[in-house]
């Protein structure tokens, strides 16, 4: 019998020609195959005592230290002569015998735990194995495994039943996708049914924006890799229509022009931008209508001494005109005249009561009540990057800053026109040595905090036709 079995095993292994045995079994899990083919029968009787069942053959002697096929059973007596039974090792195999002795073939399952016994020796299955058509792992315990097993250097993926699975797999963490032919874990790159996808070093799908070797890429939530024009909840962007990759500035579609915004991360520019020196106009739905308008302010101070003794209340312009100082620098660009410092005043002082009323200078709503009164528009501006945009519109701004460059106490009132880069021009109504470029993001972090500067919701207005 241990010669014959050595033969068989010597067969199978010889069929192992790539890393998985492709050996068919011949019955299903839940049945019992009929064992090796029968080459002889023996006869004799069982015997049994209080050590367990030994075979008194007919002759005389019994079974010790072999195997022994017995009405088309196989059996393995030890040394003492015993029929074993349950899990043993025997010359280097594990196999599984019956409590009457029967080895077992097939499949097996001890609480939980299955595992598989080769038909044609009784031989437990360890590492790959094909039954039926499908491949199943077992773990060097025997054990079926199933989910997740890591075998020569890759992943695999075994479902429930313990087959190993195809294409693709959710286990409850993510999508996952196997190669329809290997069964192998795939990741980065990979076209599959026509579309393209990105699976992680880890092997999972992708979504939402991605970036790898230089570019951003966008995978839809179904994983699909986008091309052409996407929307991600808050700006547009374009993706090529071959690579996949964001594109960044000027892009022509037919005889259409955009600009994807470098500053803003390639999303579509919709107002105006800065682009080398020249201020470029878009409309709503991104397309470029031409150059913008650049308005430069016509500079005015406050202590010119045509009117800085004129009294408006408690105090004249000399000690409380900036505000007014700078909207007239502001709105005789806009409305092609001179509209003067004390003409500003005046209106203010008789027809609100944002201008030397309760305290010196004007506070915020002067920008929007002077603006509405001359025929013009104003925007609040809620942030360092809405000045930059509404100055790169070519837009004119007044800003009250608190204490830093422009005032040592309380708040101060400035013009700021142009932009390059970070940078923004500024006037200042009572010293014309502080004009120049400054940082924007200095003069954000500088605003004012006063009340009555804050009462409109924001201390920085443009001013535009």
């Amino acid at each position: 019998m241990k010669t014959v079995r050595k033969l068989l095993i010597a067969m199978i292994c010889m069929i192992m020609a790539c890393p998985f045995v492709s050996v068919q079994a011949k019955e299903n899990r839940v049945g019992i195959s009929t064992g090796p083919v029968i080459l002889k029968d023996v006869s004799g009787t069982w015997k049994h005592n209080s050590s367990g069942w030994w075979f008194q053959y007919s002759s005389g002697g019994y079974a010790r230290s072999k195997w022994e096929e017995i009405k088309g059973n196989w059996y393995y007596f030890d040394d003492s002569g015993y029929s074993v039974t349950g899990f043993r090792k025997i010359d280097g195999s594990w196999y599984y015998f019956y409590p009457g002795g029967e080895m077992l073939t097939g499949w097996y399952s001890s609480g939980n735990k299955w595992y598989y016994f080769t038909p044609e020796t009784g031989v437990m299955r360890t590492d790959w194995y094909l039954i039926d058509g499908q491949w199943y792992y077992f773990r060097p315990t025997g054990e079926l495994a199933t989910r997740w097993v890591r075998s020569r250097g890759t992943w695999f993926y075994m479902g429930g039943d313990g087959a190993m699975k195809y294409g693709w797999v959710y286990p409850g963490d993510g999508w996952y996708y196997m190669d329809p032919k290997t069964g192998k874990l795939k990741t980065g790159w990979q076209k599959i049914d026509g579309s393209w996808y990105y699976l992680s070093g880890g092997g999972r799908m992708t979504t939402g924006w991605q970036y790898f070797e230089g570019s951003w890429y966008y995978l839809g939530g179904n994983g699909i890799m986008q091309t052409g024009w996407i929307f991600d909840g808050a700006s547009w962007y374009y993706m090529d229509e071959q690579s996949g990759a964001m594109r960044i500035g000027w892009l022509q579609l037919g005889d259409t022009w955009y600009y994807l915004d470098p500053a803003r991360g390639g999303a579509m520019c919709t107002s105006s931008v800065q682009v080398d020196g020249a201020v470029y106009q878009f409309n709503a739905s991104g397309v470029w209508v031409g150059e913008a308008v650049q308005y430069t302010p016509v500079y005015y101070s406050q202590r010119d001494s045509r009117w800085a003794s004129m009294q408006f209340g408690a105090w004249n312009l000399h000690s409380a005109g900036c505000v007014p100082s700078s909207l007239a620098m502001i709105l005789s660009a806009l409305k092609n005249q001179s509209i003067l410092p004390p003409e500003v005043a005046t209106w203010l002082y008789n027809n609100t009561d944002e201008y030397n009323r309760r305290s010196i200078g004007g506070g915020g709503l002067c920008a929007v009540y002077a603006a509405e009164h001359w025929g013009l528009r104003s925007s609040g501006l809620g942030s360092a990057d809405a000045i930059r945009n509404e100055l790169a519109a070519g837009k004119m701004i007044i800003a009250y800053e608190g204490p830093g460059a422009f005032a040592s106490g309380g708040s101060h009132a400035i013009v700021l026109f142009k932009i390059s880069g970070d940078s923004t021009y500024v006037y200042d109504s009572f010293d014309s040595s502080r004009n120049g470029w400054y940082s924007i993001s200095s003069l954000w972090a500088q605003r004012s905090s006063d009340p009555d500067d804050n009462k409109g919701g924001y201390v920085f207005y443009s001013i535009y036709k």
